[in-house]
C-alpha cells in the first residue's frame, strides 16, 4: 500500500462528517506538524497491517458510495481491483478501461472460487456505511 493512497483516504475521511469521528478511523487522520512529519507518521502506520486494513476498509466504503451496482460478487471484486489500481478520483469511464487489465483483475478471472480474504475485505465496508 502506497503512502499516496493512504493520504488520499485521509483527505476523503476529512470530508466525511460522520466517519472522521469514529475512533477506528480517526486514528488515521494526521495529527498536525509539517507535511514531512505527517508523511513519516503515515509511513509508520502503513508498516502495521491492522492500519492497512483500516485504510482498505475506508476504500471499500468510499468505493461503494460512489459505485453502487454490481451484477455479481466477482464483478464487484473486479471493479474494486480496478478502482484501487486506477484511483478512486478517476472517472467511471477511465476505471472501466482497466477492469480486465489489472493484475488483481486477471487473478480474479483465473481463480474460482474467490479467495476468502478478498471477500472479507470487500464486506468489511458494510459495517461502516
Amino acid at each position: 500500500m502506497k503512502p499516496s493512497f493512504a493520504e488520499y483516504m485521509e483527505n476523503e475521511l476529512l470530508k466525511d462528517p460522520y466517519l472522521q469521528y469514529i475512533p477506528y478511523f480517526a486514528e488515521l487522520l494526521p495529527k498536525g506538524g509539517t507535511k514531512r512529519d505527517q508523511r513519516v507518521e503515515r509511513v509508520k502506520r502503513l508498516e502495521n497491517w491492522e492500519m492497512q486494513i483500516r485504510y482498505l476498509t475506508l476504500f471499500t466504503i468510499f468505493t461503494k458510495r460512489k459505485y453502487k451496482n454490481y451484477p455479481t460478487t466477482k464483478a464487484q471484486l473486479m471493479w474494486f481491483a480496478s478502482v484501487y489500481n486506477t484511483g478512486l478520483q478517476h472517472t467511471q469511464e477511465k476505471i472501466q478501461k482497466n477492469v480486465y487489465s489489472g493484475p488483481l483483475s486477471r487473478f480474479l478471472i483465473q481463480k474460482i472460487p474467490l479467495q476468502r480474504t478478498l471477500l472479507l475485505v470487500l464486506h468489511a465496508g458494510k459495517f461502516f456505511r
